[in-house]
């Protein structure tokens, strides 16, 4: 029996998610990991971090974006992270647990070993050092809302659209190496961008696509001990990050463009 763990971001539609892969692999054979990244520790690294590679002005760009964050997407996920939470864990009552606040912790190395886990499956979380993404023993997975080699990074899909690339909008299920999405390609897709999405939708919308292909592959993976085939990545492609205030206007611009 091989054992999965699943790592998600704290949102209520990456719970779902995860809900329907462990009710195809089974509770018995995986083990959730939440990442919240609402803790003081997550917050800080990830404001240092941008600082770095934006610099200043860019993440004032950023956080102009996030103050009318809630005016500016028409999409919401109205449900609380709570009542979404609970109602799993009421329907998988022994399925373990764990919330961390660094995906690169010793706490989350001790989590990872102590579950000996075959697999992990990133959804969400954070970008991983290799003494994380390594300690599984067949290593990491990572589902990533863009069509990878064209589009790695943060927001993939996002730069897609706003370079007017929308054949190119897709999800990509690949293996996690110590690059940016540049590990090699298990699987890929494209999906349908309509003029009146929001990006919560198109990013909802490449999750399902990706973990309904993922299941089919980690039913494979618990009866045979092998995940389908993997091609390597061109990683030619520069790897994409945060976007700001006036990204996300052209980003409104380029959807309207579509037609009906």
């Amino acid at each position: 029996m091989k054992r999965i763990g699943i790592l998600i971001g704290p949102y209520p539609w990456l719970l779902d998610q995860a809900d329907l892969i462990v009710t195809a692999v089974g509770a018995d054979r995986c083990h959730l990991i939440i990442h919240d990244y609402s803790g003081w520790k997550s917050q800080y690294i990830e404001a240092r971090r941008r600082v770095r590679r934006y610099g200043v002005c860019g993440t004032i760009n950023q956080v102009a974006f996030y103050l009318l964050a809630s005016r500016l997407e028409s999409e919401r996920d109205e449900r609380t992270w709570r009542e979404v939470f609970d109602r799993f864990h009421r329907k998988y009552p022994r399925l373990p647990i764990a919330t961390i606040q660094d995906v690169n912790s010793l706490e989350m190395h001790a989590i990872l070993t102590n579950a000996e886990l075959d697999l992990l499956v990133n959804m969400g979380g954070g970008l991983m050092k290799a003494a994380t993404f390594n300690r599984p023993k067949m290593g990491t997975i990572n589902v990533h809302p863009g069509l990878v080699p064209y589009y790695r990074g943060a927001n993939a899909n996002f730069w897609a659209v706003y370079h007017n690339d929308f054949k190119k909008v897709g999800v990509t299920v690949h293996q996690v190496d110590s690059g940016v999405d540049s590990g090699p390609v298990i699987l890929t897709a494209t999906i349908p961008v309509y003029k009146d999405d929001s990006l919560l939708k198109i990013t909802r919308r490449a999750y399902e696509s990706g973990v309904n292909m993922l299941i089919t592959a980690l039913v494979q993976f618990q009866s045979s001990g092998n995940l389908p085939p993997a091609k390597a990545c061109d990683d030619k492609f520069a790897a994409y990050g945060w976007y700001g205030l006036t990204h996300y206007l052209r980003f409104l611009s380029r959807l309207k463009s579509l037609n009906d």
